[in-house]
């Protein structure tokens, strides 16, 4: 249930943030932030929350940019990389977008759990 909570609000308030600021800045420091609220015991559940959302963000705004310009930038850049068509630009940029809130996503888990067992080791002895 978490992994859907984390995508959703990671997905919600990249949206509203792209209003306010850059879309290819927001991704990365959201998925870090939401990644910290919710707390996964795999850190792979927060990667792939994360993933998904990146993906879903950046594709979905790649794909309306590219078709305001009737995909004229995505085709020559394509063109640049070996003749790939316009709409896999689009899906590259998508999974750029992904892997990168996945990497935020997951470090902010892994640095959690880092907290977390460092908080344990360090607990107070009441033998003295």
């Amino acid at each position: 249930m978490n992994l859907f909570f984390q995508f959703f609000l990671t997905l919600l308030i990249g949206f509203a943030a792209q209003f306010f600021l850059p879309w290819w800045w927001v991704i990365a420091p959201i998925a870090f932030l939401i990644g910290l609220i919710f707390y996964n015991t795999h850190s792979i559940y927060s990667f792939l929350a994360g993933f998904l959302a990146g993906l879903l963000l950046w594709w979905g705004m790649s794909y309306y940019l590219s078709t305001l310009n009737h995909d004229l930038l995505a085709g020559r850049m394509g063109q640049l990389f070996g003749g790939i068509p316009a709409l896999g630009m689009e899906l590259i940029t998508g999974l750029l977008g992904g892997l990168l809130a996945g990497l935020g996503a997951l470090t902010a888990n892994l640095g959690r759990q880092m907290i977390k067992k460092k908080n344990a080791v360090e607990a107070p002895s009441t033998s003295e």
